[in-house]
């Protein structure tokens, strides 16, 4: 992983922090052993950890009104499709990458 964090940089990161199955707190660990920036590690987790925030907090929302009866479900709809659509867009640009990095390489 050291050495994909030095090569690409910032993208592994961000990739990572979008939603990977490892716990934030043993990637910092092991992001800590490669040579990325400081500031970049820490501008590139900021920015890739607000789109899983912003969801699990509008989940939870909308969990909590849909159980005391504030507002419709149906006003989730849009956030859950534009969730799935960002990890479908974010999965076809990884295959698209590591399909050609073993094609060509």
């Amino acid at each position: 992983m050291a050495e994909a964090v030095d090569k690409e940089g910032w993208r592994i990161i961000a990739l990572m922090r979008l939603g990977a199955p490892v716990p934030g707190a043993l990637q910092n660990y092991l992001f800590g052993l490669t040579r990325i920036k400081l500031i970049t590690f820490m501008l590139v987790t900021l920015i890739f950890n607000a789109p899983q925030v912003f969801i699990f907090t509008f989940l939870g929302a909308t969990g909590r009104a849909s159980l005391v009866g504030d507002k419709p479900l149906g006003l989730a709809l849009l956030p859950i499709l534009a969730t799935v659509a960002i990890f479908a867009l974010v999965t076809w640009r990884v295959r698209k990458l590591l399909s050609a990095k073993y094609e060509g390489g």
